[in-house]
């Protein structure tokens, strides 16, 4: 594991020790970060950019919704981000 699959890790770990998420939230959340890093692994960039826009995608929900806070949202997502070297901003306008 690289140092920003570390933070993303990290990043995700944190929500889920606040006790922010639901129980399925949080498992919805680690289980895309999983198979993000399993793409990664594999060199399947197109699989891992599909896990993080589903991970993005859960917690913009949750940020719509107000289950979570903007800031502890994008956090996340920017996190998840810098593993495709991708700007934040981009992949959360692709949604």
């Amino acid at each position: 594991m690289n140092t920003r699959q570390d933070r993303f890790t990290l990043a995700i770990e944190r929500l889920v020790d606040s006790d922010m998420l639901t129980e399925s939230e949080a498992a919805a959340l680690i289980a895309e970060r999983l198979a993000a890093s399993r793409s990664l692994a594999k060199g399947d960039t197109r699989a891992a950019r599909q896990h993080i826009d589903q991970v993005a995608q859960l917690l913009e929900a949750l940020i719509q919704t107000g289950g979570l806070a903007l800031v502890d949202g994008r956090a996340v997502i920017q996190a998840a981000e810098r593993l495709l070297d991708l700007p934040a901003s981009e992949g959360a306008q692709a949604h």
